[in-house]
């Protein structure tokens, strides 16, 4: 799940587990790349370890009741933002007009899943317009 939802900082972790490998000798199983992506996740949204993995776990969750509960089965290798900005490319815009005013004002990146997850909200705030 760490390294579904933030990816950039779990390739952080595996380059990590390369150089610790290379430079000490030292060989780590790569679910540690997980652990050190938390890390950089922790110090990126100044969140601590258990708030970086409760987010994962909740998605993870979220997407069991959603299957169990429609009976559908999710192509986990399919991009979820991919499907949402084709689906909703009219909210996935504006909630990318959002994230970067999110950005400037409050000095702080978005990642590719908070952008999404406003599309879904302001999806939901359109249906309800509607």
């Amino acid at each position: 799940e760490i390294k579904r939802f933030y990816p950039q900082e779990y390739e952080l972790g595996k380059y990590a587990i390369t150089q610790i490998k290379e430079r000490l000798k030292v060989e780590l199983p790569e679910d540690e790349a997980g652990f050190i992506a938390l890390h950089f996740v922790n110090a990126e949204y100044g969140t601590n370890i258990r708030d970086a993995l409760r987010f994962p776990n909740q998605m993870k969750e979220i997407l069991e009741i959603v299957t169990r509960e429609l009976g559908i089965k999710l192509d986990e290798e399919s991009d979820l933002a991919d499907m949402i900005s084709q689906k909703y490319p009219k909210e996935f815009a504006c909630s990318k007009k959002v994230a970067d005013y999110i950005e400037k004002t409050a000095e702080c990146r978005l990642s590719g899943e908070e952008v999404m997850y406003l599309a879904i909200h302001i999806r939901r705030i359109t249906m309800a317009e509607e």
